[in-house]
């Protein structure tokens, strides 16, 4: 019998329980193959008072506990910010490091994107009004793993102020960076050559009850927007949001079950 996927979850999203909940939906389909675990930050003051005692391990602690196959960052309300402004930035900053040692992949959402392409070389450039909402990209990976032959369209909700340094993408992708998903002006889905990381700026988990909540949230705090929203909306991208299965998320860690496997059977340790 094959051994569960070993997945650590590092969550630094307000709402965490909630958040939690919703990425466990989003990968509904894998539960049978993996495990997940759910990481903290040390040095990060989480506001989420209904954290059960112990559900949360730092990530050394659960490197002690369990030999991780994958990684996914979330995102932080924090993109905004200059990296050495946010608190946890020294512990997020060594995370990434020691991933891309000891961990076969990590993927970033959003601020955890971002910190990835910043740890890789790739700064940030801020937008005036947030980039929100459900947006088209296309398909840019020859190999198809994440979505149909390249030009074919891919859906994903986006929430954040920031932005990737296009000049620095393009940079790196001389050193082997690989664009995934893009759309005009937006280097959306990124892959390192060796796989080790993926960066995606938008929230492939996200529903659209997730987005309308965030768009009530951020008018009460008077957060501007690229562009204008109403009720109907939310109503109209139903239609756009694609299958939790067919989500970029869910097929990065379905793209690796196969790997990882096999590897486990050439070392003797898949039982």
């Amino acid at each position: 019998m094959k051994r569960k996927i070993q997945v650590g979850f590092l969550n630094m999203m307000p709402d965490t329980m909630s958040y939690e909940a919703l990425v466990r939906s989003a990968l509904a389909s894998h539960e049978d193959v993996m495990d997940l675990y759910p990481i903290r930050l040390v040095t990060h003051q989480y506001s989420d008072r209904t954290i059960p005692q112990g559900h949360y391990r730092s990530f050394a602690e659960t490197l002690e506990l369990v030999r991780l196959d994958l990684l996914i960052i979330t995102g932080a309300p924090v993109e905004h910010l200059d990296y050495e402004q946010v608190s946890y930035w020294t512990e997020l900053a060594q995370i990434i490091a020691q991933a891309g040692r000891r961990i076969r992949a990590t993927a970033g959402i959003c601020f955890g994107g971002l910190a990835i392409a910043k740890c890789l070389g790739i700064g940030k450039r801020l937008v005036e009004g947030k980039v929100f909402g459900m947006y088209r990209l296309k398909s840019m990976d020859p190999r198809c793993i994440y979505a149909g032959a390249p030009g074919s369209d891919v859906c994903m909700p986006f929430s954040t102020r920031a932005l990737l340094d296009p000049v620095e993408v393009e940079r790196q992708t001389m050193h082997g960076l690989r664009r995934v998903a893009c759309s005009e002006g937006i280097d959306a889905v990124l892959e390192t050559g060796d796989r080790r990381f993926l960066i995606v700026l938008g929230h492939p988990e996200y529903e659209v009850a997730t987005l309308r909540q965030e768009w009530i949230r951020d008018t009460a705090k008077g957060i501007g927007y690229a562009g204008k929203f109403t009720e109907d909306y939310f109503e109209q991208i139903g239609a756009w949001m694609p299958n939790r299965d067919d989500s970029i998320l869910a097929k990065w860690i379905s793209s690796h079950i196969e790997e990882i496997n096999t590897l486990r059977v050439v070392e003797g340790t898949s039982a």
